[in-house]
């Protein structure tokens, strides 16, 4: 963990990837920044300007319950539900 900031008006975590050889997800440098409360990504920068720089940005459909329904998966008959 580099650190906290705020990064689009949330407070995030910033994250570096200081892994070497098999395990390494993206070529190094990797910056990751996650919400502060949520933990899910919102930026993610990889690469060096020299080899090539990848920036990702992540954004999130708003929870509202038509979204939220989207997320149900039908439980097909004859499976059991819990």
């Amino acid at each position: 963990m580099v650190g906290r900031t705020e990064l689009d008006g949330q407070q995030a975590l910033e994250l570096s990837e200081t892994g070497h050889g098999p395990d390494v997800i993206e070529p190094l440098p990797v910056l990751l920044w996650v919400n502060a409360h949520t933990y899910l990504p919102t930026r993610l920068i990889a690469g060096a300007a020299s080899t090539g720089l990848t920036v990702e940005e992540f954004r999130y459909l708003p929870p509202t319950a038509a979204n939220l329904a989207l997320l149900r998966v039908p439980i097909p008959p004859g499976y059991p539900q819990r």
